[in-house]
């Protein structure tokens, strides 16, 4: 059995959870998977529909661990309880692995893997892992899309927006005026800051605008946008893998160190907006990206993220018997 250690909020796309859960649902066809959660409230159904088991600390404690083999933790950010566990991995002489993000908080695992494009902190030479944006771990259907020819428009006319988790609402219908003002046509995923009274009445002003639905994944809708206007994060290699050029919104320093990266490697630039966004200019920046210089950036954003990350950590997890 192998033991997933995450928190986060549940969507794809969004955060820790989804990758786990995509790396989950690829493994229990080979070994037995649980996650180990906090709190189940919120978590707990997601994974359920999933058909994945999910245990909290008090329930780990009183089952049987036989057949345990290794534990993954892709946390944030190791809380005490968290560095008990791994204490007792070790002890127990179990594989224990890390995912971590632009090498902060790294713990002394067995493995790391890390699929940033540049560190904030550097690791060791002797270490032991994954690094490199073609461990991306995405949802199985970027790679469909990866593959598939992606015709480029000579003038952008689908916007995909994709916030995140961090934009509030009037930060959300901000960017969407300055969008519908420059007469986009306009597919959003709002976020969870974003109420369903809001929505409502974004749809009630805006009577043209979309809204993902129900999915497993953005794939799609990175797809078949022209430019994604987006979160500098996990959203950033989705586009990528689809071969969509993207503007990054950032409004941390680690995000924008994020945008700086994938800016160097010419698969997208920075959105042209404030933290605050009191000025926003982000249509005109999109009007103003060539048809050859799109092109480039989805041709270059494919050849990076091809969305084979995941394969290539299961035949990773193979060869070390972590599985």
């Amino acid at each position: 059995m192998i033991i997933f250690r995450t928190d986060d909020i549940p969507g794809p796309g969004r955060g820790t959870l989804p990758r786990t859960c995509y790396l989950a649902l690829m493994l229990k066809k080979q070994i037995p998977v649980c996650i180990l959660v906090d709190k189940k409230v919120g978590i707990a159904p997601e994974l359920i529909k999933k058909n994945i088991s999910v245990v909290t600390r008090d329930t780990l404690d009183r089952s049987d661990k036989k057949g345990l083999k290794s534990v993954v933790f892709d946390l944030k950010k190791f809380a005490p309880d968290d560095q008990r566990l791994l204490k007792w991995a070790k002890k127990e002489k179990l594989k224990t692995v890390q995912f971590t993000d632009l090498g902060l908080d790294p713990q002394e695992v067995n493995f790391i893997i890390d699929y940033s494009m540049e560190t904030l902190t550097p690791y060791p030479r002797d270490l032991k892992g994954l690094l490199g944006p073609q461990y991306a771990v995405l949802h199985t259907k970027f790679r469909h899309f990866n593959l598939a020819r992606k015709m480029c428009r000579k003038q952008p006319k689908n916007v995909f927006l994709h916030p995140g988790k961090k934009m509030a609402y009037r930060q959300l219908r901000n960017l969407v005026d300055e969008l519908i003002r420059h007469h986009f046509n306009l597919k959003i995923d709002p976020g969870p800051m974003v109420r369903k009274s809001q929505k409502k009445i974004l749809k009630r002003i805006y009577p043209q605008i979309k809204f993902v639905g129900k999915v497993d994944s953005l794939a799609r809708s990175f797809y078949e946008s022209d430019v994604a206007l987006i979160q500098a994060g996990t959203a950033a290699y989705e586009a990528a893998a689809c071969g969509t050029p993207a503007l990054y919104i950032c409004s941390s320093p680690h995000e924008e160190f994020i945008a700086g990266a994938f800016e160097k490697k010419g698969i997208g630039i920075r959105a042209d907006c404030s933290p605050d966004q009191a000025n926003i200019r982000v249509g005109e920046q999109i009007k103003s990206m060539g048809f050859q210089q799109r092109d480039v950036m989805g041709a270059q954003g494919k050849q990076t993220v091809d969305a084979l990350g995941i394969y290539r950590i299961i035949d990773f997890f193979q060869k070390n018997n972590i599985i």
